[in-house]
């Protein structure tokens, strides 16, 4: 599961067994690549740039391939 809370995304994987990699893209709204990183870790925490309004994060694990669309929130200015 992937989610964001504020300019952040927070990646997930819930598996009892969790052993091995996760392998996570983050890709803007214009479709380039921004991050890609593998961590060996079940829950996983980034910041996502500013300049784009959504982000798809790809996440892979265990030959299975998830995408989450993640909104950018906008501060309210008054």
């Amino acid at each position: 599961m992937a989610y964001g809370i504020g300019r952040k995304a927070v990646v997930s994987v819930s598996d009892a067994s969790f052993e091995g990699s996760v392998a996570i893209e983050v890709i803007d709204a214009m479709g380039k690549v921004s991050q890609k990183m593998i961590s060996s870790k079940q829950h996983n925490e980034f910041e996502l740039a500013a300049n784009s309004q959504f982000h798809i994060v790809r996440v892979v694990y265990k030959n299975q391939v998830k995408s989450f669309k993640i909104l950018n929130s906008i501060g309210i200015q008054n």
